[in-house]
């Protein structure tokens, strides 16, 4: 059988539960006792009453009793973030470029072995690109390579960079050893040198020789060379279009 409660007994238990919320000491006041029911403003519609486990679905879900459950603090999200977080590679370590061997696979695979550790390039034009994750291992990498007498050369900053240079009007069977050894007697620091090649298939040789030039001092005098092994020749700044 349903119990059913007035509007009138509602009405009345929260006028008594509203004065004894604001003052503590209100049992036994006068207001308390007035007579409620000579009210005719009150109606007598009847409400269902619930029942005791709908009042204690109702306390459950009261927000009065989740109240204590804690927010996630940013702090703590960011602390998992950085736990986790994936580690990257010092930027401000400078690559090693090394002129790219004839079988590359096998030049890597023994600085690997020999440095018992893993050390990955990249390729560009005439070089292989190695980007070492540490100072410490970009010292141990340069140290090998100074060992074992393989030419390399180190991307520096840009006012450190060195200088690249095209030299035209050789003969085209030119040794480039005889041209390096010439340049370094005109006080000429050369880092690295090669001579072009056609894009074609056979890679056929041209006319043109590439050298790289530590900034030094004198390297603005490399553009008003005109004369190189009793051969008149043109120097200009290398361009990559």
């Amino acid at each position: 059988m349903r119990a059913y409660i007035t509007a009138h007994d509602i009405l009345k238990d929260l006028i008594i539960y509203a004065r004894t919320e604001n003052n503590p000491n209100a049992e036994g006041h006068p207001m308390l006792n007035d007579n409620l029911n000579d009210d005719p403003t009150l109606t007598t519609q009847p409400f269902l009453k619930f029942t005791q486990k709908q009042r204690k679905n109702i306390k459950t879900a009261t927000p009065s009793k989740i109240s204590h459950v804690k927010k996630h603090s940013p702090k703590v999200n960011e602390n998992i973030n950085s736990t986790f977080s994936t580690p990257t590679a010092n930027s401000n370590v400078r690559p090693i470029m090394i002129m790219k061997p004839n079988d590359i696979h096998s030049f890597m695979q023994k600085i690997n072995n020999d440095l018992k550790t893993k050390i990955t390039c990249k390729l560009t034009n005439q070089y292989l690109k190695i980007k070492p994750e540490t100072e410490n291992l970009h010292a141990i990498i340069t140290k090998y390579l100074d060992s074992t007498n393989i030419p390399y050369y180190i991307i520096t900053s840009k006012n450190l960079r060195t200088v690249k240079a095209v030299i035209r009007g050789l003969p085209i069977n030119t040794d480039l050893e005889i041209i390096k050894n010439e340049l370094t007697e005109l006080t000429f620091e050369i880092v690295n040198f090669y001579q072009l090649k056609k894009t074609d298939q056979a890679r056929t040789p041209m006319p043109l020789f590439q050298i790289h030039f530590a900034p030094t001092e004198n390297i603005e005098n490399i553009w008003i060379l005109h004369n190189l092994l009793y051969t008149k020749i043109n120097v200009e700044k290398y361009n990559t279009d």
